[in-house]
């Protein structure tokens, strides 16, 4: 695996342990909570729910959710595979195969609410998915289905991610209301739930943000070339010094997206771990500033 390519194997291992985890707490939440309360997720696996509801209406055995979910994000994947990268389909189709294991395997398990507390129920609810969905999203993969529609989408315009999610569920209710009217209090559930997902995706997960970071450095040269290399950004370098020692320094200021910043901490640790660094958001930028694609998991 070539490092111009890919992210170093930390990288790589970490993020696929936050895949992993991401993943078991979705799937808690829709198990547990969303499906026990008679309510809908987004996406995919909304869609999943509904394709199911008229299988059986209309008599017609279907398989689980989780087999369902897999076999609806086999074509949303293979237009990630094209349009992104690949990093990013390759997690997104661990975490589809895994959490679609593990809605099958929840099948088989009660569904119960843990709680007679309605409010609860939701709140815990949407605090899962919506944590799940984002911790999945924020180290670079997907939960699949329209997240990777949406997610392409919230990094051309750079918009809020969740912003895209709430729209597109409007469609999963409003389609769950003309299959099923009679779930009148599921509807308005779902509804609950969707807004809470969102104020959670939006914490977790916020990739179209920039940051600005000042690195003191005695070894600029490398660090600017990894930083080009690996992010694709610029960098101004300042002349600094040291204010006990007296020591000259160099200042490297480099403005990064949240997706780069975790790439960015990995090349400082690796190059120069004792450089001090100071990573601040950045509200507004212009000027002389390119909106460079690399910043983006899509192909260059």
């Amino acid at each position: 695996m070539k490092t111009t390519d890919f992210f170093s194997k930390r990288i790589w291992l970490t993020s696929l342990f936050a895949v992993l985890v991401g993943g078991f707490l979705y799937s808690v939440g829709i198990h547990f909570f969303v499906t026990a309360l008679g309510a809908y997720t987004g996406g995919v696996t909304g869609l999943s729910q509904l394709f199911i509801l008229t299988l059986s209406r209309a008599g017609i055995p279907t398989p689980s959710l989780g087999i369902i979910t897999i076999l609806f994000n086999i074509p949303i994947l293979i237009f990630g595979w094209v349009k992104v990268e690949k990093r990013f389909t390759i997690l997104s189709i661990i975490s589809v195969l895994y959490v679609g294991l593990l809605l099958t395997y929840f099948d088989s398990l009660p569904r119960v609410l843990l709680t007679e507390q309605t409010f609860i129920n939701i709140v815990f609810g949407g605090l899962l998915v919506g944590t799940g969905t984002g911790l999945t999203l924020r180290y670079g993969g997907s939960t699949g289905g329209t997240d990777v529609l949406l997610t392409y989408a919230s990094y051309k315009r750079g918009k809020s991610f969740g912003g895209y999610a709430i729209l597109s569920n409007m469609v999963i209710v409003l389609a769950a209301y003309l299959l099923n009217p009679d779930n009148t209090e599921g509807i308005l559930i779902t509804i609950i739930l969707f807004f809470f997902v969102s104020l959670v995706i939006n914490q977790v997960h916020t990739k179209h943000k920039r940051f600005t970071a000042f690195i003191v450095s005695s070894k600029h040269e490398k660090l600017i070339e990894q930083i080009h290399l690996k992010c694709g950004r610029g960098a101004t370098i300042l002349q600094g010094e040291g204010a006990y020692a007296h020591n000259k320094k160099s200042v490297i200021m480099t403005v990064v997206s949240s997706y780069q910043l975790y790439t960015l901490k990995d090349i400082i640790a690796r190059y120069e771990p004792t450089a001090f660094v100071n990573i601040v958001p950045t509200k507004e930028i212009f000027g002389n500033f390119v909106n460079n694609k690399t910043e983006l998991p899509l192909k260059k």
